[in-house]
């Protein structure tokens, strides 16, 4: 008898562990239901896309309802099972959603975005960051290279939009002057001040503004337009060498300075 209940016993915890193992055999073969990235915003469809150059795109995209932002922050955009970071350009008032993207040498993501056509749906996560404009300054000084505009086109759209009669000045540099995107709309907007850093290759022909590196301008236009620590706020966006440059002269001059890198 003893036997028996022995056997009963064993044959018992055979068949829980077949259970337990066909359950766990189901649980993994059941077909994988992928939830969206958390906090993901869903899609949006490209509406306008102006290449400016072989690696610039301005892109703009619908905005989907509920997107809301600051200016100067930036989203992820996902395509292909890729994702990015860029700033946005547009303001919150407008219908669309606007970036300033620049392809990097190497890079897996932007060929596969440059070659999407309009009509096309990219995934777009909500907006983020802490990069914005002082609300305690009137004065704002922006220094920018390239695609580093973009949060500065932004903070002053939404400003000139508000009847905010703040003074912007941006100062813009580039190696080329097909890359300062946006000089005609901050030619109206702000105290614009491109600079070109190769004026004597041939692809600068013709251009007769400021040339140099953009950081090199800033004390100098500082002290020019009497724009001293009580009253102008600093920013710097773009290449990671001219915010941090920027980050230290303004700190030696004694301003208040706010900086965002796109290394």
């Amino acid at each position: 008898m003893l036997l028996t209940k022995r056997l009963a016993r064993a044959d018992r915890m055979r068949r829980r562990a077949v259970d337990v193992r066909d359950a766990e055999l189901a649980r993994l073969m059941r077909p994988i239901r992928k939830k969206p990235s958390k906090g993901k915003a869903g899609v949006a469809r490209i509406r306008e896309r102006r290449l400016l150059t072989e690696s610039l795109l301005r892109l703009k995209l619908d905005r989907p309802a509920g997107f809301d932002f600051v200016p100067g922050q930036h989203l992820k955009l996902e395509v292909g099972g890729m994702s990015r970071k860029y700033t946005l350009c547009s303001a919150p008032h407008e219908p669309w959603l606007e970036l300033f993207i620049e392809r990097q040498p190497g890079g897996a993501f932007t060929p596969k975005l440059l070659a999407l056509p309009v009509g096309a749906e990219v995934g777009i996560q909500p907006a983020r960051g802490s990069f914005a404009l002082s609300s305690r300054h009137r004065v704002h000084v922006m220094v920018a290279t390239v695609t580093g505009v973009a949060p500065f086109v932004s903070m002053i759209r939404d400003a000139r939009q508000r009847g905010d009669d703040a003074a912007f000045h941006v100062l813009h540099g580039a190696s080329y002057r097909d890359e300062l995107g946006y000089a005609e709309e901050l030619g109206r907007t702000a105290t614009y001040v491109p600079t070109v850093s190769r004026p004597t290759e041939p692809r600068n022909a013709g251009w007769t503004g400021a040339t140099g590196r953009v950081h090199e301008r800033l004390a100098a236009y500082l002290a020019e337009h009497d724009l001293g620590p009580d009253r102008a706020m600093i920013y710097a966006c773009g290449n990671p060498g001219m915010v941090k440059a920027v980050r230290a002269e303004a700190s030696r001059l004694g301003y208040a300075v706010r900086d965002e890198d796109y290394g």
